[in-house]
């Protein structure tokens, strides 16, 4: 079985949503936002997040900011 965001998106619901609100660096809000998402349990350790030009449309960031 091939290992993809596919496969990825149906564990984590189609989508994972992420609070970027806040002030500061958009990649600082990313990680913090990740790091909660993984803390509350919407996001398994080591689950496979999309690709990162994926979520950065997703999320309306930069590609550079994401990866």
């Amino acid at each position: 079985m091939v290992d993809s965001w596919v496969n990825s998106a149906e564990i984590l619901g189609s989508d994972l949503p992420l609070e970027l609100s806040g002030t500061g660096n958009r990649r600082a809000l990313l990680m913090a936002a990740l790091r909660e998402a993984v803390r509350s349990g919407r996001l398994a350790p080591g689950t496979r997040l999309p690709p990162y030009r994926s979520l950065a449309a997703d999320l309306g960031l930069a590609r550079n900011t994401v990866a």
